[in-house]
Formats: C-alpha cells, sequence, structure tokens
C-alpha cells in the first residue's frame, strides 16, 4: 500500500537493500512460509517453531545494521502509506516484501497459542511496527497482553486496531465490534465502566444481536450493584 508521491513534496529518497535476497531464497522462504501457516493451523506447534526459528534468523541476519526505519509491504498503496508516515521526519525508509513480518507475527502466534503470551509480545511488537496496517498483528498483539494482564497496554493495541479498521471502508461491523470489544474489556479491568458500557451499546447498535457485547454489559451491570 505505497510508493506514490507525498502530497506537499517529493517521497523520501529509498535506498536499494544491501543484500537484496535473489528470487530462488525468496522463494524458498515463502515456501517455508506457507508450510508454518499450515502446521499452524494443524496444531502442530513444535514442527512449526522447528522451521520459523532459522527462517528469523535469516531474516535478522540480511538486516544486520539497518538503520533506517523498515516496514513490510505487500504492494504499493500499503508502502506509500508507510512512506507518507516518515515523511514529515524527513527519513528514508525500506520497505521489503512481508515475509519477515509474516514470520514474526507467526513466532508470537505460537508462542500464545501454547500458553506464552509474555514471551509472544516482543514479536508481536515488533511484526506491528513494522506492518501497522495489518489488523490481525494488533489483534493478536491485544490478546498477549490480556494474557499477562497488562491491562493498559491491551486497551492501547486494542484501540490502535479500532482505529485501523474504523478508517477501512471495506471493513464490517463485526470486525469493528470485536475491536470494540477488546477495548471494552481492557476498560472494564481497569474500572473505566462508564467508557466500556458507551463502547458495548455502540457495538449493540451496529449489531444488536452481538451477544459478547451482552454479556459484558450484563457483567458491568452486576458489578456496579457490588459498588
Amino acid at each position: 500500500m505505497l510508493m506514490a508521491l507525498v502530497l506537499g513534496g517529493a517521497a523520501p529518497a529509498i535506498q536499494p537493500v544491501q543484500h537484496e535476497p535473489t528470487a530462488s531464497i525468496e522463494s524458498s522462504r515463502n515456501a517455508r512460509l506457507g508450510r508454518i501457516i499450515d502446521l499452524i493451523k494443524a496444531k502442530k506447534a513444535d514442527e512449526a517453531a522447528q522451521i520459523i526459528d532459522p527462517l528469523l534468523d535469516e531474516y535478522e541476519r540480511e538486516h544486520t545494521g539497518e538503520k533506517r526505519p523498515i516496514y513490510c509491504a505487500d504492494d504499493t498503496a500499503e508502502a506509500d502509506r508507510y512512506r507518507r508516515a516518515e515523511t514529515d521526519a524527513r527519513r528514508p525508509v525500506l520497505i521489503i516484501p512481508a515475509g519477515w513480518c509474516t514470520a514474526l507475527w507467526a513466532k508470537g502466534y505460537l508462542l500464545s497459542d501454547t500458553g506464552r503470551g509474555g514471551e509472544a509480545i516482543p514479536y508481536l511488537k515488533r511484526a506491528a511496527a513494522m506492518r501497522p496496517a495489518r489488523p490481525n498483528y494488533l489483534t493478536e498483539l491485544a490478546f498477549a497482553y490480556q494474557a499477562v494482564k497488562d491491562w493498559p497496554a491491551m486497551l492501547d493495541a486494542s484501540t490502535r486496531l479500532a482505529t485501523l479498521i474504523a478508517d477501512d471502508n471495506s471493513a464490517s461491523s463485526v470486525e469493528l465490534c470485536k475491536a470494540w470489544h477488546g477495548m471494552a474489556y481492557a476498560q472494564i479491568e481497569l474500572g473505566k465502566l462508564d467508557e466500556a458500557t458507551a463502547l458495548l451499546n455502540k457495538c449493540l447498535a451496529l449489531d444488536p444481536a452481538n451477544q459478547k457485547a451482552r454479556n459484558e454489559l450484563d457483567y458491568i451491570a452486576k458489578t456496579r450493584s457490588k459498588i
């Protein structure tokens, strides 16, 4: 999503990758990523981990010493979005294919899915920072924070997710409600019952049959009755 001229001036100069991988290397990496995703779907975490760790090491070695902000993108529109974000700081950026970010997300997902949310956070934070327009990275990051009961961080990740989804005209009300639910969950844990109630009611306005929102509102009502 990125490569056009920036309004008000030219886009920052983009330097070539110092050790640009060959097509065969990229093909090999993509094949391994596909295998990792298949193993994740099959709940074969140990097998997936055996492939993903060496792959992450490859990406790290390739970009060792890189000083520019690195972003992953699948297409020109996404790449241009990230370049525009860096324009005000007048910093050149490096745009790379999405594989590294996919691998970081997959590692974080595997750790979270095996009850190691705390260990997953650094991988998911990095994936979300390098590819901030990818909603599922923020979704998994919010879940990881929930696992370690870091409610302010969960609220932050869920809020960023909701903003991203709201800016996407193709996103569904179901996706937006899921993000609002994450925000409300964290707000409840932080004692911000009024803010949580407002979000859950917004969700019900979009999706009156949303049972999760109704359950959380019932929980808030019970909590208020004990105060």
